[in-house]
């Protein structure tokens, strides 16, 4: 456990999540080996790291160094959580969700489709109204895109799901950049936003980094983190 200097009383931290695209990425969406460098120098002292993404682990099959840095993951918007070997669903699909899909091939509306999550382009969002039982579903914003998933699954679900094994009863700090993060911040202990993150989640944010992406995650963890380890 490390303990999170300029706190107004310690706070020992037991476990970094963090979101991937725009908050450990630069604009390019690239992950800086410096930044990696950090997150490992965390986990030899004893953090656990979660990845917390919408993205599904098939997505990763190029980013392989993102797969050997964390301990656990965060994946398809809460729907999938564990250690890369063991990923597991949070919850069992309902026939909403299967309805859900074939309604999309129906109305030929592109979608790109995980296992628990099924994202769409924003600008196509006014369409999903259309799908007659959507409040079945969990329909977060995402930038450019919606994801949809299981009703009451999301970033903050899959965190909570870890809580008992991977990251255990230390406290957890979060960072993140996007409204599909706000519901993550709501679970960690700590919430960091970057830069670049949309107003309504630095509203829900202790802090806010000076620098965008990962160049803030980064510069936060060597000044506040790793000085203070005990």
């Amino acid at each position: 456990m490390i303990h999170l200097r300029g706190t107004r009383g310690p706070l020992g931290i037991a476990a970094v999540v963090t979101d991937l695209d725009r908050t450990l990425t630069d604009r390019r969406l690239r992950v800086h080996a410096a930044t990696l460098f950090t997150l490992r120098k965390l986990r030899r002292r004893g953090v656990r790291l979660v990845l917390a993404t919408g993205r599904s682990l098939r997505e990763f099959r190029s980013r392989r160094a993102l797969l050997h840095t964390f301990d656990a993951f965060i994946l398809e918007g809460g729907g999938l959580v564990g250690p890369r070997a063991a990923l597991r669903p949070t919850k069992r699909r309902t026939g909403t969700f299967e309805a859900f899909k074939s309604w999309l091939r129906e109305q030929n509306l592109q979608h790109r489709s995980g296992e628990t999550c099924i994202s769409v382009a924003r600008s196509q969002g006014h369409r999903l109204q259309k799908f007659p039982h959507l409040e079945g579903l969990q329909v977060t914003p995402n930038h450019d895109r919606i994801d949809i998933t299981l009703r009451g699954v999301h970033k903050g679900s899959g965190l909570r799901a870890l809580r008992a094994g991977i990251v255990g009863r230390g406290n957890v700090l979060a960072f993140g950049d996007g409204e599909n993060d706000v519901a993550l911040f709501k679970a960690a202990d700590y919430r960091v936003a970057v830069a670049n993150a949309v107003p309504s989640l630095q509203a829900e944010a202790d802090e806010t980094t000076d620098e965008y992406g990962g160049s803030g995650v980064r510069a936060f963890l060597e000044n506040r983190l790793l000085g203070g380890s005990s």
